[in-house]
């Protein structure tokens, strides 16, 4: 009853939403998801679903401030994701362009800064940087557990969107509370 709002003041993800917003968390979820097995089966982020996806998190943005009531903090939603989305895209791209020149060769697909940046769209520039730690170790972790048990060849590509989404969707859940017990 809690999740369809049937209970005045019930919290979910530790914070009163009302079920408007958990309607945006299962889309946002649901991006991930399709953008993740997409990249995993053919190594592409399709355009279509991670500009979608960013359109869809700063419609998200918008109305968190009518959801909670608060209108006044309309532009500081906004720009929350706006800074998210441009902080994801600019990170993963420089780190795109340092591979490209330290290995000789592409260390990732122009896909992933864009998905990056759906995901700071959503979650902010804290949140974003959070995910793409998480996406970094947990990546670093998967792969070398791969090469370990020969599962993977050491030049052979390992798509970077599923860790992404992991950690995106780590962020979602945990993220707060992560940063909270970093920060405090």
């Amino acid at each position: 009853y809690c999740i369809i709002g049937v209970i005045p003041g019930c919290t979910y993800f530790g914070t009163s939403q009302p079920p408007l917003i958990l309607g945006f968390y299962a889309l946002f979820l649901s991006w991930l998801l399709a953008l993740s097995m997409i990249d995993f089966d053919t190594m592409t982020l399709p355009n279509s679903l991670t500009q979608s996806g960013l359109v869809l998190g700063l419609v998200y943005q918008g109305s968190l401030a009518f959801a909670n009531s608060d209108r006044t903090s309309f532009a500081a939603h906004l720009l929350l994701g706006i800074g998210g989305a441009v902080l994801g895209i600019w990170l993963l791209d420089i780190m795109r362009i340092a591979g490209r020149i330290f290995l000789q060769k592409e260390a990732m697909g122009g896909g992933d800064p864009k998905l990056a940046a759906m995901i700071g769209m959503w979650l902010g520039w804290q949140q974003v940087l959070l995910t793409i730690l998480l996406a970094s170790v947990i990546g670093t972790f998967v792969g070398a557990i791969a090469l370990l048990f020969s599962k993977v060849g050491k030049q052979q590509p390992i798509p970077f969107g599923p860790f992404l989404a992991i950690g995106g969707a780590i962020s979602l859940f945990f993220g707060k509370a992560i940063l909270t017990t970093y920060l405090g």
